[in-house]
């Protein structure tokens, strides 16, 4: 027997309707959110305390950013050990 002699005839093929891809739109997005930080930002740098508040959020983001990296290269990570909880064990006997 023949396989595709049991099968219908296709009489037409609709084409799938024009919709952007999400790469497309993610870069949209990721554009749309530089535009509102960057206004955000120069809004906030007009005064000294808006500028003082800039600062620190950007310090505190550098820390994160450079804690993350440490992390996910350290022997803890490959131990499945939580960073939290990691962080919660160590003494902190810098705050004494």
């Amino acid at each position: 027997m023949d396989s595709e002699a049991s099968l219908p005839p296709i009489l037409h093929v609709a084409e799938a309707p024009s919709v952007p891809s999400r790469r497309a739109l993610a870069t949209v997005w990721k554009t749309v959110v530089l535009f509102w930080k960057y206004f955000v930002g120069a809004f906030f740098c007009q005064s000294i305390l808006g500028s003082v508040a800039v600062i620190g959020w950007t310090y505190r983001l550098s820390q994160r950013v450079a804690l993350r990296y440490w992390w996910a290269r350290s022997d803890s990570k490959q131990s499945a050990t939580r960073l939290a909880d990691k962080l919660t064990s160590q003494s902190h006997s810098y705050e004494k």
